[in-house]
C-alpha cells in the first residue's frame, strides 16, 4: 500500500512540477546517489514518458510540404 501510494504521488508531482522531471534526470546522472535509487528515477522518467508523451501523426498536407 505504501508503494501505491509513494508511485501516485510521484506521478502527481511529474504532472504538476514542471521542474520534476529534470530534476530525475539530474538525479540519474548524479554518480554519488546510490545506484538503485538512480535506477529507480531512470525506470520512473521512462515509464512516465511512455505513459503520457502524445505521437501527433503528421497531415497530408504537412507530409507533402516535407516531401
Amino acid at each position: 500500500m505504501l508503494m501505491f501510494l509513494a508511485e501516485a504521488k510521484l506521478k502527481s508531482d511529474a504532472r504538476t512540477n514542471p521542474n520534476f522531471l529534470a530534476s530525475l534526470l539530474t538525479l540519474v546522472a548524479e554518480a554519488q546517489i546510490a545506484l538503485p535509487v538512480r535506477q529507480a528515477a531512470a525506470l520512473f522518467f521512462k515509464n512516465f514518458v511512455r505513459e503520457n508523451w502524445k505521437v501527433v501523426q503528421p497531415t497530408f498536407i504537412e507530409l507533402m510540404c516535407l516531401g
